[in-house]
């Protein structure tokens, strides 16, 4: 009976209901005052389809005339959402929250993130080893533990209505 009543207060959020629906039911949720609430979902609404916040702090700040304060507050608070990752101005930042996020940190695979991202996208591993003085075997397991990350966390919650269907032209059997 217990997992049941537990699966009852989610019952409303079904298929349909797309990321920024489920940023925004998860803010909700969350103890805020006013006037971080309202920074937070204008946050959200201004979100990418990848999750990424492409405006800097200080114009969403002159946008909604809130200090930058409250801005940077709520983008936290955004980025404590799930999909973890969420929230990110870019790349390097989307990495590090899910990294920083996984149960046991990676201190290495954080420095990769922070310092040799360009080297790692180009698969330079030796490099990134002598330069970090770290083993190459251990620059392998902070490499995998990366390729793991999602970089769009947006994509991986989307709407059935979102989907597109092809249907092709000719079936050749």
């Amino acid at each position: 009976a217990e997992d049941k009543d537990a699966n009852d207060s989610w019952k409303f959020i079904d298929e349909e209901m797309n990321l920024k629906d489920y940023l925004m039911f998860q803010a909700n949720s969350v103890c805020m005052d006013e006037l971080k609430k309202a920074a937070v979902h204008y946050i959200i609404e201004d979100m990418d389809e990848n999750g990424y916040i492409d405006d800097p702090i200080e114009r969403i700040s002159k946008r909604i005339n809130v200090s930058e304060d409250v801005i940077e507050d709520a983008l936290k608070a955004v980025q404590k959402l799930e999909p973890v990752g969420i929230g990110a101005r870019n790349l390097k930042e989307c990495l590090l929250l899910q990294l920083r996020n996984l149960p046991e940190r990676n201190l290495l695979a954080e420095e990769i993130v922070l310092n040799e991202l360009a080297a790692f996208g180009k698969n330079q591993l030796k490099p990134i080893a002598s330069r970090l003085k770290a083993s190459l075997k251990d620059v392998n397991e902070a490499g995998e533990i990366i390729r793991s990350l999602n970089p769009k966390p947006g994509n991986s919650y989307y709407s059935k209505k979102n989907l597109e269907y092809i249907i092709p032209d000719i079936i050749i059997e």
